[in-house]
């Protein structure tokens, strides 16, 4: 059986710009903010003989570089060998995204990415976290990105694949620098994090002497606190054409309550209030005909936000037209089932 359920939508396009922020990095240590576990703060003297807690650690991290400090022993009974490591997160990403519909039927995503004044390394690459993403069909070429810059499906973890971009050899995006890129997917846009790197020579070419030990405790600071990569949200291919409505306005909520967390979004301005108020009202009303009506649990109406209280900053504006694009007056998609 095909039901098939059918709006009107007016184009948009929508121009959202993100600066980076500080990695938030997780933990209790209270002078820098990262979960320590059995690593130290390298002292600002570089004794790490002083404090009896540090003579057994080989790893450490500097608050001042925002670096990792390797001071290990290759051997029991050798002197340590102290190394610097160089993490690649000293960039600056602004990325402003531009998405509109395309005649095909999906949205064409268009970004300006730029790394900011205060980068000490030029961006080699970033990755565009999709939450559906797709394995590489085998037959088919790659796309490319237009420039210096290579596109290419990646695997974070098995089964799970993301956008990556590099850029070619001898052209990273250096500091006051920046590059465009397009691509076209017919999932609907939402919150979607974009993670940008610098140089990774450091990490890619650690001593060869380092012991196993030492290196996963190295892998495991770097895993727990994000100390590989710096993020930024933005606008990306988040839903596909068969999430209902409801469940699209649950994790519209979501990323409302986390951008005022991080203080992206005034969390007492009118329009954030009315905004969770609606969100929250629609994802959580009964709706005894779930599992029935597949076509209109897709295309359920939402109305819009800002007919209670209008979005009065550039940030607000932006998230009520991502809500616009995504939710209230979405394309309409035919469901079967």
């Amino acid at each position: 059986m095909k039901r098939v359920c059918r709006f009107h939508f007016s184009a948009l396009a929508l121009p959202l710009l993100f600066l980076s922020l500080p990695p938030r990095l997780a933990g209790q240590a209270e002078s820098a903010g990262i979960l320590l576990g059995d690593v130290g703060l390298y002292p600002p003297d570089a004794n790490i003989e002083r404090d009896p807690a540090d003579r057994h650690r080989s790893v450490f991290f500097d608050t001042k570089t925002r670096d990792i400090v390797l001071a290990y022993r290759a051997a029991p009974g050798l002197p340590r060998t102290v190394r610097r490591i160089e993490i690649p997160i000293h960039v600056a990403p602004i990325i402003v995204s531009i998405v509109s519909q395309t005649p095909q039927g999906g949205y064409r995503y268009r970004y300006l990415v730029a790394n900011g004044p205060a980068a000490k390394q030029a961006i080699h690459r970033w990755f565009l976290d999709v939450p559906r993403p797709k394995a590489p069909d085998p037959t088919k070429p790659i796309p490319q990105a237009e420039g210096s810059w290579e596109r290419s499906p990646y695997s974070r973890r098995p089964g799970e694949w993301t956008i990556r971009f590099d850029s070619r050899p001898a052209k990273p995006l250096a500091a006051n620098r920046t590059a465009r890129f397009v691509m076209d997917d017919e999932d609907r846009p939402g919150f979607i994090e974009a993670r940008f790197q610098g140089d990774t020579a450091a990490l890619d070419s650690l001593p060869g002497d380092l012991p196993q030990a030492v290196r996963e405790q190295l892998q495991e600071l770097l895993r727990i606190n994000g100390l590989e990569y710096r993020t930024v949200w933005t606008l990306g291919p988040r839903y596909a054409k068969w999430d209902p409505a409801f469940a699209i306005a649950a994790d519209f909520l979501t990323k409302l309550r986390m951008l005022a967390d991080q203080g992206v979004l005034d969390g007492n301005s009118p329009f954030v209030r009315a905004a969770a108020a609606r969100l929250e009202e629609f994802a959580e009303r009964p709706r005894p005909w779930i599992g029935e009506a597949t076509a209109w649990a897709v295309n359920e109406p939402f109305p819009p936000i800002g007919q209670s209280a209008n979005p009065l900053s550039r940030v607000e504006r932006q998230f009520e037209t991502a809500i616009d694009l995504a939710l209230t007056r979405p394309r309409s998609f035919s469901v079967e089932y």
